[in-house]
């Protein structure tokens, strides 16, 4: 049996913060069955790029994400 996996990270903009930042999320999808939940990571959505599913540019932020996702 073929097991199909698919893992897709995006901002949730309708649970924006005070500070404009909104959540990550992240969906994981096995043979069709999805399930989503949050990274408890929040970011200003000028900063995400929804095509590449991460962090724009070489800030501060995007560096402390990418040594978070690298550690798990």
């Amino acid at each position: 049996m073929i097991v199909k996996v698919s893992i897709y990270y995006f901002i949730y903009t309708f649970k924006t913060n005070t500070k404009g930042e909104a959540p990550i999320y992240c969906k994981i999808a096995v043979n069709g069955k999805q399930k989503r939940f949050s990274t408890g990571i929040s970011i200003l959505s000028k900063l995400w790029d929804s095509t590449k599913q991460k962090v724009k540019g070489k800030n501060l932020i995007a560096e402390d994400i990418k040594k978070m996702k690298s550690s798990q």
